[in-house]
């Protein structure tokens, strides 16, 4: 047996037979003209039963593949092993005149008629290019004459409809699709269909198809074609079933297709029609009126405060909303960039409405309250669905120059406080011991403009009331400077600090402690030099209060809480005191036991010492919590009415120490004796 020889089945023999007889048939005098020897066989892809005419045309999925044929046995071969035909494989463009040999196969003999088929592989290397090839074989004989075969064509077509173009964008058949969305009382008005109409195309063949495709918001990650059918037809167009375009999503609909021939070239997708999908019902309006919470009060205000806060309208979730669905609130005629709901959950839905937004509403020249009308509107698709209206009142004026920074209240231009002592040899922003006990002052060159009606007020630390005033009179000027008295009595309320804030605010005289301010940036003042530094109080974060008309801060049965294991203690909570004291410096804690409401019997026994704990910058920042215990050592010991006292220190790292303390009443009884302790 020759390796290059097949054994055929009778099946295969018969079907090459069958082929052989067809094209000798259909081109009787070519076999008479240019050859005596039939067609080999060809793979099954290469042949069209139902349309025989294409045979020859291959699908583009083998286009890059080898091409492997038959030849069948020649009647009259070399007659002995001493003796050898020569198989050839000839292969021409259509246009060429002359074949060319492209694969030579010795044949040694004896071959005979009864022989196998010569299988013969032909490289994909010879179908790279685009067109139509002539094929055919040649056998030359031990005697030296040669026939050949009938010539078989072979088309390869890489070109895709459209000449491989992205194809023309579809339209929609029915008018009423073109101009709005795609409901389902669309399709239920048109046989449950979407028509679309496939536009013209160059190099449209007999045996096109088109693929039409959806997509919505996100793609389809499947690629399944919503229609898959022929395109040769007049009119082109074609249906979408409300089955498919129903599985998208609400929102956005995006619909392509793409050609694909007889072989399987396809084009490009095409460019998206866009159109929108609103199968789920709509909202029915009017909608509840939106709620915006900072103007829930008796004057139903926005003002500068709340601008800096943030300014949000509150809408109360709808019936038959949709993740879709689009948002635009209406602020005072001004129209807030949309607002995609998506898949919140939120109920009601919180929509931040920009500063922008509010000033452009308000106008810049206003001055006072100003009626605003808020409202907005539901949008899906091509359909709105509007609100009831909320009626607010707006104030965004400002007294003093324009601040950049708006709605911050800081306004980086207003120029800084200089603060002096009231000492012999004052020194700038900076109090020293000669300072004790004196009233200090403030020095400030006046903004630009400057009005009568406006006060400026001058704010010390963290004091929540000003501790001067200055009324702007008619000679003032800008750039004048004017001064503030500082009494030693606010001053020494705080505590010492390197970096004591003061800066100043202007307002209207006439417009109340709630008008809009603004103010300067702080002035940072070290007053460590008349104010020994100190840290911040200790906290109790379960203390009570006591009865009466004047309540105080007390400890009493309910701030003493179970461990679990039977015993009680009390939270105290060391604040953070950043920059005083930063991560690696230590902290030591004292808890101190009166048995007197005025802590001046401090019970010994009950004493507890926390020495020496290294904070992290966590605790540096955000302070740390300690739980005292047990509760019949530190806390039972304070009787019917004591107090005790929480002192500390932190020490930086080589620095000094710096106290910090506080004191509250506390009680371990109740009306009717000892507070009651349960024992898990």
């Amino acid at each position: 047996m020759k390796k290059t020889q097949n054994t055929l089945t009778s099946q295969q023999a018969r079907e090459r037979y069958s082929h052989w007889l067809r094209n000798r048939t259909a081109a009787d005098s070519t076999l008479r003209a240019d050859g005596n020897l039939p067609l080999p066989t060809f793979p099954e892809y290469f042949y069209w039963p139902e349309q025989p005419e294409y045979d020859g045309l291959l699908p583009v999925a083998h286009q890059n593949q080898d091409l492997i044929i038959n030849v069948p046995a020649w009647p009259l071969g070399a007659i002995a092993p001493i003796f050898e035909d020569l198989l050839t494989i000839e292969w021409k463009y259509r246009e060429e005149a002359d074949f060319k040999t492209i694969i030579t196969l010795p044949q040694p003999g004896p071959n005979l008629p009864t022989d196998p088929d010569v299988q013969v592989t032909i490289p994909k290397f010879f179908f790279r290019d685009n067109g139509v090839f002539d094929m055919r074989y040649r056998v030359t004989g031990s005697n030296g004459t040669s026939d050949s075969s009938l010539v078989q064509s072979i088309t390869l077509d890489r070109i895709a409809p459209n000449y491989g173009h992205e194809p023309d964008q579809l339209s929609f058949v029915e008018p009423d699709a073109e101009a709005g969305d795609i409901t389902q009382a669309y399709l239920d008005a048109h046989g449950d269909m979407l028509k679309v109409s496939i536009p013209d195309y160059l190099q449209a063949k007999e045996g096109d198809t088109v693929q039409v495709f959806l997509e919505g918001s996100d793609p389809d990650p499947a690629g399944i074609p919503a229609y898959e059918g022929d395109i040769f037809i007049d009119p082109r167009e074609v249906d979408i079933p409300g089955s498919r375009i129903r599985r998208v999503p609400d929102g956005p609909l995006f619909i392509r297709y793409r050609l694909i021939d007889k072989i399987g070239n396809a084009s490009p997708r095409s460019s998206a029609k866009v159109s929108y999908l609103a199968i789920k019902p709509l909202p029915t309006g009017p909608l509840e009126a939106p709620r915006i919470y900072l103007a829930e009060d008796n004057s139903t205000l926005i003002n500068m405060a709340d601008a800096a806060m943030g300014v949000n309208v509150y809408i109360k979730r709808y019936p038959n909303w949709s993740p879709v669905d689009d948002i635009e609130v209406s602020w005072g005629g001004e129209v807030r960039a949309l607002f995609s709901v998506g898949q919140t959950s939120a109920d009601p839905i919180e929509i931040p409405i920009p500063y922008a937004i509010l000033k452009a509403a308000y106008g810049a020249t206003t001055l006072g309250n100003k009626i605003t009308t808020v409202k907005y509107s539901v949008i899906r698709g091509s359909n709105r669905v509007d609100s009831l209206e909320t009626i607010i009142n707006v104030d965004l004026s400002l007294p003093g120059p324009v601040n950049p920074d708006e709605p911050s209240p800081v306004n980086p231009d207003l120029p800084l406080v200089t603060v002096r002592g009231g000492g012999g040899a004052p020194e700038d922003n900076k109090l020293l011991a000669s300072d004790i006990g004196l009233s200090a002052i403030a020095l400030v060159n006046l903004y630009d403009p400057v009005e009568v009606g406006q006060r400026m007020e001058l704010y010390w630390g963290s004091l929540e009331l000003p501790v001067a005033t200055y009324d702007i009179r008619a000679a003032d000027v800008p750039g004048q400077s004017v001064s503030f008295i500082i009494p030693w009595s606010d001053i020494e309320t705080e505590p010492g600090s390197s970096t004591l804030p003061v800066y100043y605010k202007i307002r209207l005289i006439s417009g109340g402690g709630d008008a809009n301010t603004q103010q300067s940036a702080n002035r940072l003042v070290d007053v460590t030099g008349a104010l020994p530094l100190s840290l911040g109080n200790p906290e109790f974060p379960d203390q009570g209060m006591t009865s009466g008309s004047n309540p105080l801060p007390v400890l009493n049965c309910r701030s003493y809480i179970s461990d679990g294991s039977g015993d009680y203690y009390v939270r105290v909570k060391i604040p953070g005191n950043a920059p005083l004291l930063k991560g690696g410096d230590t902290v030591s804690v004292i808890w101190q036991p009166y048995s007197d409401y005025t802590a001046t019997t401090p019970v010994d026994s009950g004493r507890l010492v926390l020495p020496n704990k290294v904070l992290t910058n966590n605790e540096a920042i955000n302070g740390y919590e300690i739980q005292i215990k047990p509760y019949a050592t530190h806390i039972e010991v304070v009787g019917n009415f004591g107090a005790v006292k929480v002192s500390y220190t932190g020490t930086p790292v080589g620095g000094s120490p710096i106290p910090g303390e506080a004191t509250i009443y506390a009680s371990s009884t109740s009306p009717a004796g000892p507070c009651y302790i349960i024992t898990p």
